[in-house]
């Protein structure tokens, strides 16, 4: 019996996000969720436009634009949110040549 409503295999990845001008932090992604922490509360049934920097660590970074609807917000102890949304559009974003994060 399948208990785990996923339809897609999560990665456990800290990647910098952004939200308009809030930035956090993923806690895991993939091709159809993402869970994010953030200083700020998203409203449950909100469409986010968000993006995501792989690689970035590597200096070599590709952006991931991404579009979803806010599914569950959690306040976590130290005070920040923990949001989870289905994505309904992800494209990745080519950087400007030579451009180096």
């Amino acid at each position: 019996m399948k208990t785990d409503r996923r339809d897609q295999p999560r990665y456990e990845l800290a990647l910098p996000i952004e939200i308009g001008t809030t930035r956090g932090v993923t806690r895991n992604l993939s091709t159809d969720a993402v869970l994010f922490v953030s200083p700020q509360p998203f409203e449950i049934g909100a469409t986010v436009r968000f993006i995501v920097r792989v690689g970035a660590e590597s200096g070599m970074s590709t952006r991931l634009a991404c579009t979803g609807e806010v599914t569950r917000v959690e306040r976590q102890p130290d005070g920040t949110h923990a949001t989870a949304a289905i994505l309904s559009d992800m494209q990745v974003l080519s950087e400007p040549p030579g451009e180096r994060v």
